[in-house]
């Protein structure tokens, strides 16, 4: 692996220190969230792959390594990203070993994407598909993806789950449940409650810097590296060939990822904001867009050099007269989950 700097890493000056990267760190605590929440998913659909070249085919689509989803690694969920020729993200995915066995014969994963794009997802697999040994159908409608969010480990009836697992990303992202359309997610987690408000959800992904459907990732225009893919377990650099590779790799080979996308906090009563809205530094250097935001909380790709250490942040559109109009202030924070240390980030970046 390619050894660099912290700071050639994270694509900041000499000048700047992992000490300013702290100035406004976002907490690894589930201290927002209250205990065993469950949060219906509308948001999200499922797409199964099944048959005995289900994996290999897969393998052959998305960025991560389909031979960990196994029960020799002990992990049944695998986050994954599908990309363009160009190597730009084309949906953000988690793919569940449904069969629960190695056995090639049996295999059946579920694919979890945007309900909004489960139609050109199964298009696209369709037109890969060719002669391979796979089916694929759209479960969308017959199962549901829920998020159980919590302190510690929730108490989980897996018998009544087609799915039950840890989400892949991040502990902070609690669990993942795929269950039957008729069933509750409170009558799977024992001691849990329902959600009264589904951007609750929406909020914690923004507070811990996790992108997530075509707002946060727009397709054809998100890269993998600059989505924090490689720091949410996203990318494998030893799989082999797939789809957009090359651009991917050659990326993480360089050493610097100079854009990321990082959790942003909305200042003051501003908050006029939508997805592509400027924001520029307080030197009036403009340094990335907004992606998504609700309430406070947000999401931007930033330059990382131009955003550390640069003091409160200002997210400007386009007026009518073609000049800048400021709709807010804010300010960028560093997720506590981000890799500190040089040699870590030199290994996943």
């Amino acid at each position: 692996m390619i050894k660099c700097t912290l700071s050639r890493a994270l694509g900041l000056s000499a000048s700047s220190s992992w000490s300013a990267l702290k100035t406004c760190r976002v907490q690894r605590s589930m201290s927002s969230v209250a205990p065993s929440v469950c949060h219906r998913l509308s948001e999200r659909g499922l797409v199964r792959v099944a048959g005995a070249h289900a994996a290999t085919f897969l393998q052959g689509l998305i960025t991560n390594d389909m031979r960990c989803l196994d029960v020799n690694c002990h992990t049944m969920a695998l986050y994954a990203l599908m990309l363009n020729l160009q190597g730009r993200v084309l949906y953000d995915l988690i793919v569940y070993n449904v069969s629960g066995t190695a056995d090639a014969e049996n295999a059946d994963y579920l694919v979890e994407c945007s309900a909004e794009v489960v139609p050109e997802l199964l298009a696209l697999m369709k037109k890969y598909k060719l002669r391979k040994k796979v089916s694929l159908t759209d479960e969308s409608e017959a199962l549901d993806v829920w998020a159980v969010l919590g302190k510690g480990i929730p108490n989980i009836d897996a018998s009544k789950c087609t799915v039950a697992h840890k989400d892949p990303r991040l502990a902070e992202m609690g669990h993942r449940l795929i269950v039957p359309k008729e069933l509750d997610g409170m009558t799977i987690v024992e001691n849990s409650t329902q959600a009264d408000n589904r951007e609750n959800y929406l909020l914690h992904r923004y507070r811990l810097g996790v992108g997530e459907g075509t707002v946060d990732l727009p397709p054809g225009s998100a890269l993998p590296l600059e989505s924090n893919a490689v720091f949410l377990n996203g990318v494998s650099f030893s799989k082999g060939c797939y789809i957009g590779q090359e651009l991917t790799a050659r990326t993480h080979h360089t050493g610097v990822v100079r854009k990321r996308l990082m959790p942003v906090r909305l200042l003051g009563g501003m908050r006029d904001t939508q997805s592509g809205d400027s924001v520029v530094n307080a030197h009036g250097k403009r340094c990335g867009k907004l992606r998504g935001s609700h309430e406070d909380r947000g999401l931007a790709l930033l330059r990382v050099q131009d955003v550390v250490g640069k003091g409160p942040l200002e997210i400007h559109r386009k007026s009518d007269d073609q000049g800048q109009l400021k709709v807010a202030e804010c300010e960028a924070c560093v997720p506590e989950w981000w890799p500190q240390d040089a040699d870590a980030i030199a290994k996943r970046t």
